[in-house]
């Protein structure tokens, strides 16, 4: 990943989007990590975030810490929509 790259990716927000997509409560992901749900709404603000606590987080999300650190919606949604108009 490049600097550029690693700079667009926010920790918290792809957290929030991968929680969001498995359909699973701040309430209950607080569980799933020890936390508080107050934490969770802290952690998904952050942008970068510790490599212990994306490691909890993607062993309760169901998906590898590569993909919370490197996942970019915007480049995403770019390909779905260069997809969808041609």
């Amino acid at each position: 990943m490049n600097e550029e790259s690693e700079q667009k990716v926010h920790h918290g927000r792809n957290i929030r989007f991968f929680r969001n997509a498995k359909d699973i409560k701040q309430e209950d992901f607080a569980d799933r990590i020890g936390m508080t749900q107050p934490f969770v709404v802290k952690i998904e603000k952050q942008s970068i975030i510790e490599e212990a606590m994306l490691l909890k987080c993607a062993n309760a999300l169901g998906i590898s810490v590569e993909m919370i650190k490197e996942f970019e919606p915007e480049k995403c949604l770019t390909v779905l929509l260069t997809i969808l108009t041609k």
